[in-house]
């Protein structure tokens, strides 16, 4: 900080304190009634903040608990189908291989990086080549980089 702008700063934080000090002697002191607040305290206006605040606690541990369950769907989803393209690109059928590795090369794209990994080393071992994929997106771990030809 120059000294320019620390004498800026004192000057405001001054300033603030006279206008305070003016500002407060201008209306009555302010009196908490005891009283008051030792019911508000103890009836029902905290009671409705306290169920407020449950219910807002209930309702996030709901969202946490629904994203977790939607996302472990949607992962066995995709391992179902992964299952399925796999079984097929081991078949004895070249028909079926040729269906079971389009579908690996699809599913390459949603799958994290260990997944994609096992695309990978089953379509090299079926086909001799690696799967064509563009940039996947893994919802887990982090995605892989696609190697160059």
């Amino acid at each position: 900080m120059t000294l320019g702008r620390r004498w800026k700063l004192v000057c405001y934080l001054l300033g603030a304190a006279v206008a305070g000090g003016i500002i407060g002697r201008l209306f009555p002191p302010f009196v908490l009634d005891d009283p008051f607040w030792r019911d508000f305290w103890s009836g029902p206006p905290v009671a409705g903040i306290f169920a407020l605040g449950g219910a807002g606690i209930a309702y996030g541990a709901a969202l946490l608990g629904a994203r977790t369950s939607r996302t472990a769907a949607k992962r066995q989803e995709w391992w179902d189908r992964a299952e399925w393209a796999l079984t097929l690109a081991r078949s004895d059928k070249y028909v079926d291989r040729i269906i079971g590795l389009e579908a690996l090369t699809a599913l390459s794209s949603e799958a994290t990086r260990t997944e994609y990994r096992l695309i990978l080393a089953v379509t090299e071992a079926v086909s001799g080549e690696g799967v064509e994929s563009r940039d996947p997106v893994g919802d887990v771990d982090t995605p892989p980089r696609v190697r160059d030809n």
